[in-house]
């Protein structure tokens, strides 16, 4: 391998490395670290968001925007949690857009 190929190969690994930490600082996920099983009430529920372990999070959970701009993370499993998405989605489709913004 020759001195400029090899120094060229170390330019790009040198760039590609200070990118990854770059995003890595910048680009973090606002995420659920539990949920809770208490069941929200829907008139106090703006929106809500699905978070999935696709952002880097570690955990599945839909997360609630209350009216006050509270964040409520609830397992998406529960019953309770998709009759209350259902409902959300059905009744209120113009605040899912811009569910937390």
């Amino acid at each position: 391998m020759s001195s400029t190929t090899f120094i060229l190969f170390l330019a790009v690994a040198s760039i590609c490395t200070i990118c990854q930490v770059y995003s890595a600082n910048f680009m973090t996920a606002d995420c659920c670290l539990k949920t809770s099983n208490r069941e929200i009430p829907y008139n106090n529920v703006k929106c809500y968001k699905n978070q999935t372990t696709r952002w880097g999070c570690k955990i599945e959970a839909t997360v609630f925007v209350t009216r006050r701009n509270k964040y409520l993370c609830a397992p998406p499993e529960l019953e309770w949690v998709q009759n209350l998405r259902r409902d959300l989605d059905r009744k209120r489709p113009q605040y899912q857009k811009n569910c937390g913004k």
